[in-house]
């Protein structure tokens, strides 16, 4: 899940190793979340597949200066107020790519 606010949970799941997907509903019956829980899968898996292989290595992403400079007017600029949180990633690792454009892709498409 993003560092940026709630993340995917949105306050109703919370990170689970054991359960489905990685994360547990707080909600038992919540289908709207449950379908969007599959979808998030699906994006995460696609962005992962990507990103391993645009990106061999974390440092070819630390070095990207594009990415790098569009990550930094992101946070410094398109979220000036909130640019000092500490839930922002440092964009350092694949992980942190990943987790972002899943969550931009998810945010952008389904869940709204």
């Amino acid at each position: 899940m993003s560092g940026r606010g709630k993340g995917v949970g949105g306050g109703v799941a919370v990170k689970d190793p054991s359960a489905p997907h990685g994360v547990r509903l707080l909600i038992e019956d919540y289908p709207y979340a449950s379908d969007g829980l599959e979808i998030w899968d699906a994006i995460k898996s696609w962005v992962e597949e990507y990103v391993s292989f645009y990106y061999k290595s974390d440092e070819e992403l630390q070095k990207d200066p594009e990415l790098q400079a569009w990550w930094k007017e992101l946070v410094e600029v398109g979220h000036g107020d909130l640019k000092d949180k500490p839930w922002w990633q440092k964009m350092q690792t694949r992980e942190e790519l990943v987790e972002a454009s899943a969550m931009d892709c998810f945010s952008s498409s389904c869940c709204c």
